[in-house]
Formats: structure tokens, C-alpha cells, sequence
């Protein structure tokens, strides 16, 4: 007689073989870069078959994007709901987001040394690969620039009469902040405290 209660498959659910494809690949590039990066290595580090692999990712490239998105949703999906979008934002909450969002741009860089080797790798292979770094450019327009653009617009204790403008503002200056003190290792060469440097942001960008 057979059980009424269904056995719970030992195969791994599309999502987890996905999930467990980009860690695999994460681990070949972050040892081997992209150029010299192995989809026979990835298919090993992420214990699929290959032609599992070539099921779920047509290439490199595709690989490489996906960890890309992947990367930018993971540091912006706490402040930039789908619902950040439809609902209005209460008056004084635009400052909060983004001097939150500041120091999580911050936090990320200095404890989370795969962010920076993976920025690495965008920024180094960028002359021989430019179609990645356009990918990140397009994932962050399409996430966190169009995101605070929509802040800057809709709260009016942010001061700007260009939201656009306004937007690049405050991302430009964290970037050149993650570049010059981290990625370049700049910190004792132009040495800023991360505090001092958004306090100052938050006052040229608030009312």
C-alpha cells in the first residue's frame, strides 16, 4: 500500500541549482578573473553537469551579468521596494533613506571584501570586455539611479530643482568614496571619515 504522504524529491529545485551555479561561478572568477574564468571550472566549483550548466546560462557573459544583478539587487532591495514606487513618501523620510543608504554603500565596502574584488574585476576587464561594465552601468540605472531620482523628485525636504542632476550627485560622490579609499587603496593618501563626508553630502542635498 502506498503512503498517503508524497516523498519530498532529492533533486535539487531549479532555484537552488541556479543559486548554486552563480556561487560556483563567483568562486572561478573571483580566482581566475574573467578572461581566464573556465566554464568547465564553474560547472565543477558548483557540483552541476555541464550541460546543466549550459541549460541555465548560455555563456560566460550571461553568467557574469546575472552575478552582476544579482550584486546590485542584493545592496538595494532593502530600500527600494516595488511599493517604494506606488506609495507616496512621507515628508522627512527621503533624508533618512538616503543617509541609510550612504552608509550601507559604505558598510559594503569596507566589510564585504567580495564586493570589492568582484568591482575589481568589473573595472580591470572593462577595456577588453566593455559590454560588462555597460551591463553594471544599465542594472544600476535600472535600480538604484532611477530610484533615487524618483526620491529627490517626490520629497521636498530634498533640495535640488534637477532630480536627475541631484541623483548623480550623491552617487557620483559615494563612488569616487568607494574608489579612492578602497579600490584604490587611497585611505592614508586622501584620507576621509565616511561620517564627515555624508553629513557634508546631506546638507548640500537637503533643505
Amino acid at each position: 500500500m502506498k503512503s498517503s504522504n508524497p516523498q519530498k524529491s532529492s533533486r535539487p529545485k531549479a532555484s537552488e541549482k541556479a543559486k548554486a551555479i552563480l556561487e560556483g561561478a563567483m568562486q572561478e572568477f573571483m580566482l581566475s578573473g574573467y578572461a581566464a574564468a573556465s566554464m568547465d571550472r564553474i560547472a565543477t566549483a558548483s557540483g552541476v553537469s555541464k550541460p546543466t550548466l549550459y541549460n541555465y546560462f548560455q555563456d560566460k557573459e550571461g553568467l557574469f551579468i546575472a552575478l552582476i544583478e544579482q550584486l546590485v539587487e542584493k545592496r538595494f532591495q532593502d530600500f527600494f521596494t516595488p511599493q517604494y514606487f506606488q506609495e507616496p513618501i512621507p515628508s522627512g523620510k527621503g533624508e533618512i533613506i538616503l543617509r541609510e543608504l550612504a552608509k550601507k554603500i559604505v558598510e559594503d565596502a569596507t566589510n564585504d571584501p567580495q564586493f570589492l574584488d568582484f568591482m575589481r574585476i568589473i573595472l580591470g576587464e572593462s577595456g577588453r570586455f566593455p559590454e560588462l561594465a555597460r551591463s553594471f552601468t544599465r542594472t544600476i540605472k535600472a535600480t538604484a539611479f532611477q530610484a533615487i531620482t524618483h526620491l529627490f523628485a517626490s520629497c521636498s525636504e530634498l533640495k535640488t530643482d534637477d532630480p536627475e542632476v541631484a541623483a548623480r550627485i550623491f552617487l557620483g560622490t559615494m563612488v569616487h568614496f568607494v574608489i579612492t579609499q578602497k579600490l584604490l587603496y587611497g585611505e592614508d593618501i586622501l584620507p576621509m571619515d565616511s561620517d564627515r563626508l555624508i553629513e557634508g553630502l546631506m546638507s548640500c542635498l537637503t533643505r
